[in-house]
């Protein structure tokens, strides 16, 4: 099925929001979600398009951290869940990311981002603090006109995507939900410049650079001079 919609969306360009439904409705059977390819689904899409909506189409819940304390999960309900699965179908199908990039990527893994910095004799992690809440919908909205603006040709067409893909913060800002299925390929395409800056820099200075999720790895084989 992947295959197919791959082929389908090889040389197509979504214009308008009657074009980005019906993408939709060719993924929606991947996801089970057979709602999807009546004819009325632009408008059970288009439910969730305001902010007080999908405010009210999250469950939120807690769980440990390997590293202590809670992480917050903010997990939208079935319908809207159904939706961005298949956004997030179209998503990965159209988007190319960074190299650099391992986490949330097909065919990449954990240990193609080890692989990475096998043999280095300094090794530098860190990760990036609350990562898919930080990230804001005029964050994703600027992203996805930059790295996808020849296949997502409309305002329009980005504006919904960004619409049903954030929710609000207790501040009121739109960010990427933690829970979300689109959130993980959002962030890629959001950091994808990151990325690009990021590795040029590390090969300045002599390093390698890889970005699993959150998780920022340097490494370099330079001997280390003790202080």
């Amino acid at each position: 099925m992947r295959a197919q919609i791959a082929d389908y969306l090889k040389d197509l360009t979504i214009g308008n929001r009657k074009e980005l439904f019906e993408v939709l409705n060719f993924i929606s059977p991947l996801v089970d979600c057979w709602s999807l390819a009546e004819p009325k689904s632009g408008r059970q899409i288009m439910r969730y398009a305001s902010a007080n909506a999908r405010k009210s189409a999250y469950v939120e819940f807690s769980i440990p951290k390997k590293s202590g304390g809670q992480r917050k999960i903010s997990a939208p309900i079935k319908p809207l869940k159904t939706i961005q699965s298949a956004i997030n179908i179209l998503l990965q199908s159209i988007f190319v990311p960074d190299n650099h990039a391992t986490g949330f990527v097909l065919d990449r893994s954990v240990k193609d981002n080890a692989l990475i910095h096998v043999g280095q004799t300094c090794i530098f992690n860190t990760d990036l603090e609350n990562f898919f809440t930080s990230i804001t919908k005029i964050m994703v909205r600027r992203a996805l006109h930059r790295e996808l603006g020849d296949k997502l040709q409309s305002k329009e067409v980005i504006n919904i995507i960004c619409r049903l893909c954030t929710v609000p913060n207790s501040s009121g800002i739109e960010v990427l939900p933690q829970g979300a299925p689109t959130s993980p390929v959002l962030s890629n395409i959001v950091l994808k410049s990151f990325d690009k800056y990021m590795s040029k820099l590390a090969e300045r200075m002599g390093c390698n650079y890889s970005r699993y999720a959150d998780d920022i790895t340097f490494s370099h084989s330079k001997s280390i001079r003790r202080m």
